[in-house]
């Protein structure tokens, strides 16, 4: 009994400390105290662990898609009225990027990069 015990606190600590390394530092120490308390329980922060680094990019990606959403309107009226205004797409986009901000500005600001390596419009 005591082996086992022994063996389970190894793998605990292991799992721990893999998860520490993978940006998740609350989960050793959780770990280590509930694989003490009783060895099965040692698996659940694990698995939360894992979860959780699954979720947030998806939560992010989720996040950006509504940002866009919301102020792509308002950024379509201002290069349409710039357009109009006779200034060339790129010389209205560049001007756009100026009242740009979030995953929007991110996404015009790599169009731009991608202008720039001789891609063309």
């Amino acid at each position: 009994m005591m082996a086992l015990t022994c063996a389970w606190i190894v793998v605990v600590a292991l799992g721990g400390v893999v998860y520490q390394r993978r940006g998740q530092p609350g989960t050793f120490g959780i770990t280590v105290l509930l694989g003490l308390l009783w060895p099965p329980l040692s698996l659940g922060p694990i698995a939360l662990a894992a979860l959780l680094k699954r979720w947030r990019p998806l939560a992010k990606a989720r996040a950006d898609k509504a940002a866009v959403t919301a102020s792509l309107p308002d950024a379509t009226d201002l290069l349409l009225v710039a357009i109009h205004a006779g200034l060339t797409p790129e010389l209205a986009l560049r001007r756009l990027l100026t009242y740009l901000d979030g995953p929007l500005r991110e996404a015009v600001e790599q169009v731009f990069e991608r202008l720039e390596k001789g891609e063309r419009f």
